[in-house]
């Protein structure tokens, strides 16, 4: 498994959608944004994953935005997400790495 899949992983039970249009969606992390995210800038983590534009997080709103290409990542995906549902996601993400 690729470390940008593991760390999606560990970030996806963390968050909810907060907004979601086709092509951008803002997570809220569920309390603070957790340390292991804040070390690093995460838009480099997740450069390797198809269809991430750009990722920026806001450790004062505890939120991030993603800026995706809906061709690469379907906007359902997102859609999932907001349900609760990061299954497809992943596997989506698995897919490409």
């Amino acid at each position: 498994m690729s470390e940008e899949l593991k760390r999606l992983e560990e970030i996806l039970p963390l968050v909810s959608v907060a907004h979601h249009i086709p092509g951008r969606v803002r997570l809220k992390f569920k309390g603070r944004v957790p340390p292991q995210i804040l070390a690093a800038p995460i838009g480099g983590r997740f450069e390797k994953i198809k269809g991430i534009i750009s990722v920026s997080v806001n450790p004062i709103s505890a939120s991030a935005v993603i800026v995706y290409d809906q061709e690469a990542l379907p906007p359902l995906l997102f859609e999932a997400l907001r349900n609760g549902d990061c299954k497809p996601i992943l596997e989506c993400v698995r897919s490409v790495l």
